[in-house]
């Protein structure tokens, strides 16, 4: 039951204290690759550097919770855990970040909040290109970092945000080179999850639309583009623009939905057995 209890606290904790996720917590990331960049660069080449340092951190961090666990008390494992997976798992923050697309007045000045720009990371920050982009950004922020949570425990899912925010976060100086040798290892590893957020979004709105929306969407070897071109597409066919409710309301509604079922499948997954 420890996945099930990090996940419920998790996002307890996030729900219940907003102050906390407003904070501009990426500079710790920032920071520490800047050392480590600092070390690192007089040996491996800039490409290196970037792939060594998210591999690097899972890898300290999985050795620093097993050996808390073990020497100290399994609690402290257990807050470890806790802490890194809501330092990478926050829903809510990006809920309330879709609300903000509706301000008009934010959007002239948007550039200003770090956090907004690398949630809804696009070229363009105007209402349609964000709307445009706000499935693909939901794979990002929330379906990917449970999946690799499930996979490889919170140290997973920190390496996966690691990794996204060199390709898809502007604040981090990526050279261009590099930057699209990490959007080819980000598109492997955004497959997996990108069709299963597309499966829960049949799940929960029209399952018609989704099979014609994928379909239709034309096969791209380079996998980042056609992740985010995949789940985008199937995304934005399911809104109505005849329904009465708002279309960011919509976009909330459908996330909000298959977030909902992709806790139900893991809790299901939990007392079957298959997750500790």
């Amino acid at each position: 039951m420890i996945t099930a209890s990090l996940l419920i606290f998790s996002l307890i904790i996030e729900y219940m204290y907003d102050p906390i996720v407003e904070k501009p917590s990426d500079r710790i990331i920032k920071k520490t690759f800047l050392l480590f960049r600092d070390f690192s660069n007089t040996i491996f080449d800039k490409f290196y550097t970037y792939l060594l340092f998210p591999i690097s951190t899972y890898i300290i961090l999985t050795v620093v919770v097993l050996l808390s666990g073990y020497l100290l008390h399994p609690f402290f494992s257990f807050l470890i855990n806790l802490v890194i997976l809501f330092y990478c798992l926050k829903p809510n923050e990006f809920i309330l970040n879709m609300e903000k697309i509706k301000n008009d007045k934010f959007l002239d000045n948007c550039k200003e909040d770090k956090i907004f720009i690398r949630m809804m990371s696009t070229k363009k920050y105007d209402l349609r290109s964000l709307k445009n982009n706000l499935f693909y950004n939901s794979l990002r922020n929330i379906f990917s970092i449970i999946f690799y949570f499930l996979l490889l425990g919170p140290a997973g899912s920190l390496a996966y945000l690691i990794l996204d925010s060199f390709v898809n976060d502007s604040s981090f100086k990526v050279d261009a080179k590099s930057k699209n040798r990490l959007s080819i290892i980000l598109g492997i590893l955004e497959y997996v999850p990108a069709h299963l957020t597309i499966l829960s979004y049949a799940i929960v709105s029209d399952f018609e639309v989704c099979v014609r929306s994928f379909k239709s969407t034309e096969y791209n070897h380079d996998l980042y583009t056609y992740n985010k071109g995949l789940v985008n597409n199937v995304g934005v066919n399911l809104i109505s623009e005849s329904d009465s409710d708002d279309s960011i309301v919509q976009y909330k509604n459908i996330i909000s939905r298959a977030l909902l079922a992709w806790l139900s499948i893991v809790a299901l997954l939990i007392f079957s057995g298959v997750f500790i």
